[in-house]
């Protein structure tokens, strides 16, 4: 067992923060009481919109032509990288896989300008496959060699539904300095310690948890998740003139592909007193003679599926808007998909509407980034930064449209 002091001595001079894989820069755009001093993405569009909505500290290169002395020191370090191998989408190779292996670059970066002794806080984010790939060995060698870097984690699955109406389960490793982890952390040292909590510690993580004790964890306890406000109906907008509407062919073909209990719940939707807005997934199937389609799949969880880069026309998101006997199909557009990621309207997109799909698809919803650093950080922060610091600014996790 850790220690059980209430503080720790150590000082932290500032609330800087350098990004990683940045993207379009959903953890800056989270992490708002910090100051984002430096970010990294090898994709030139998406570096070009990072900078027309943060800023220009972002350096667009390639994170394997990056040395230790390009990136600077600072308090946070995050690094949201690539999902390809360890997503449900992807080819499931996990962290070895060509992409998702340049987290090992990180690493390496990292390491050699000091670890925790450098960066006392840090923050990855995948999605939840990352838990069971390689039977879980993925996970374990990677907070292995975390923990060889100076840091106790901190597991957590944060879902964006509690934020915004889209489904993305996704788990974040929090890294925080050995000393101030144990200094105001419960350990984890048995299955015993690991909260109950099925929405912050679903199964799968805790099952792996339990498996994994000799590593260097601790528990942040289980604080509530918030309640979601807003709706998917608050997000889509219903101009008649759009031309993200289904033709009356793509209709026909959509309404013919519903089959069996899809095509009851369709019909009931339709029949509703009420307009309602349900999501559409198009899935690749196989009919009974061996032909593919894209087979037509409603649910009516109130939840749009996790928003993807484009790569075609059944990877993007659809919804049906159904009652009083009428019904449309309607894709959602770029800036309904940034809403569905929890940025705004002023949130600047391009223009070409695959490049906005790009951005999008691949971010991170920044209210989960804001829900995990009050809860995870925030407390740490309170106790570290010198008393002539800021104090901590709470974001507002309610998206504004």
């Amino acid at each position: 067992m850790y220690p059980d002091t209430n503080h720790t001595n150590e000082a932290i001079p500032s609330k800087t923060h350098v990004e990683f894989f940045a993207g379009i820069g959903g953890v800056t755009a989270g992490l708002n009481s910090w100051s984002t001093i430096w970010a990294n993405d090898i994709d030139k569009m998406k570096s070009e919109y990072y900078a027309k909505n943060h800023g220009d500290h972002i350096i667009c290169e390639d994170i394997n032509k990056l040395s230790p002395s390009d990136v600077p020191e600072s308090s946070l370090v995050s690094a949201t990288y690539p999902c390809t191998n360890t997503s449900c989408a992807g080819d499931r190779t996990g962290l070895m896989g060509i992409q998702s292996g340049v987290v090992y670059k990180w690493v390496s970066l990292v390491r050699s300008k000091g670890g925790a002794s450098c960066y006392p806080f840090g923050m990855l984010e995948n999605p939840t496959g990352l838990i069971s790939r390689g039977n879980g060995k993925d996970l374990r060698s990677l907070v292995m060699t975390i923990n060889d870097m100076g840091y106790s984690v901190v597991l957590t699955v944060v879902c964006a539904s509690h934020f915004v109406p889209q489904s993305r389960p996704r788990i974040f490793i929090n890294c925080i300095k050995k000393s101030i982890a144990h200094a105001n952390l419960k350990a984890i040292n048995s299955a015993a310690d690991i909260p109950k909590c099925n929405k912050l510690y679903p199964k799968p993580l805790r099952n792996w948890m339990a498996k994994n004790v000799d590593l260097d964890m601790c528990s942040i306890g289980t604080p509530a998740l918030p309640t979601r406000t807003v709706q998917l109906e608050d997000l889509i907008d219903f101009n008649a003139e759009s031309s993200d509407w289904a033709s009356q062919e793509l209709t026909e073909e959509l309404v013919a592909n519903l089959t069996g209990v899809q095509r009851e719940r369709f019909d009931k939707l339709v029949r509703s007193p009420a307009i309602c807005v349900a999501s559409v997934a198009r899935r690749g199937r196989k009919r009974a003679d061996g032909t593919s389609y894209n087979a037509t799949e409603i649910s009516t969880s109130g939840l749009a599926p996790a928003q993807r880069p484009y790569k075609g026309g059944s990877s993007r998101c659809w919804v049906l808007v159904a009652g009083k006997g009428s019904y449309r199909f309607k894709c959602v557009s770029p800036r309904e998909s940034a809403r569905l990621m929890g940025f705004d309207d002023s949130f600047t997109l391009p223009e070409n509407v695959k490049q906005a799909y790009q951005c999008t698809g691949d971010s991170v919803v920044p209210q989960a980034v804001a829900w995990v650093e009050k809860h995870v950080f925030a407390p740490l922060l309170a106790k570290t930064l010198p008393v002539n610091d800021e104090p901590i600014k709470q974001l507002e996790l309610d998206l504004a449209c």
